[in-house]
């Protein structure tokens, strides 16, 4: 994944240090889970970016909301503006839509597939 956002980033949108994998590793080669709560919901989400994958769980009062398994994220990009905050991961081989998480103000996803013209 390149760009990659800098572990501030990631640890300030997800307001949460990330459990590491493999301790001695660097982040880009190994496995990040960040866990957030807001209320009843719960995300987690798991980030390799040396394999360019990602997993969104989504829960709510402990029943699934939704699970977005992501393979070939070619950047990932974290955005505020005006009280809104979100995770957009970009793919390769273009054609599929951005994946945007927001977890301010609200946790929100929004996905599509090939955008046909």
């Amino acid at each position: 994944m390149d760009p990659f956002p800098p572990d501030y980033e990631l640890a300030g949108f997800f307001e949460a240090e990330p459990t590491i994998l493999d301790r001695g590793v660097p982040w880009f080669y190994n496995r990040l889970t960040y866990v957030t709560v807001r209320g009843a919901d719960r995300i987690v989400c798991d980030i390799e970016p040396g394999y360019r994958q990602m997993v969104v769980s989504w829960d709510r009062d402990g029943q699934s909301i939704g699970r977005f398994a992501l393979s070939e994220v070619a950047s990932l990009h974290i955005t505020s503006e005006r009280g809104s905050e979100f995770m957009t991961a970009k793919f390769q081989p273009d054609g599929l839509l951005d994946f945007k998480l927001w977890l301010r103000p609200c946790i929100q996803v929004e996905w599509g597939n090939v955008q046909v013209l």
